[in-house]
């Protein structure tokens, strides 16, 4: 790993640095049965506008399906 490189899975580091950079949790749109599977996570960095294959989940369903 470079120096650049960090490894985590504290929960409230991750969406700290998404959230920092614009990001968004989601899950991939037509993924999942959208009960007790959200289906493919995702974070979305909305540049240009929201990812259209992709839909806005909360921070507490991310971090549930993890």
């Amino acid at each position: 790993m470079s120096d650049l490189t960090k490894v985590t899975t504290d929960h409230d580091e991750i969406r700290r640095w998404v959230e920092a950079r614009g990001g968004v949790p989601a899950r991939v749109k037509g993924t999942g049965d959208g009960s007790d599977d959200a289906g493919l996570l995702r974070i979305d960095f909305p540049v240009d506008g929201p990812d259209p294959s992709l839909e806005p989940i909360s921070w507490d369903r991310m971090v549930q399906e993890i």
